[in-house]
């Protein structure tokens, strides 16, 4: 194996096989999220996005204690 060689990864191969890759998952959807806004025009990005939602999420729902 040289330095430039990846070294082998049993355990990380073996959860991959069994539950999916989820980095090779995000990295598809945050590119598929890129691709959307570009195409519709959205001048944010996806994770500007979803930083957003999830401060909305955090804050407590003032109109439904009226």
């Amino acid at each position: 194996m040289s330095a430039t060689e990846p070294a082998p990864a049993p355990i990380y191969d073996r959860l991959i096989a069994e539950r999916g890759d989820a980095v090779a998952a995000a990295f598809t959807a945050e590119q598929t999220a890129r691709q959307a806004a570009d195409a519709f025009g959205f001048s944010r990005s996806a994770t500007e996005l979803s930083e957003d939602l999830e401060i909305e999420a955090d804050q407590p729902d003032t109109d439904s204690q009226a």
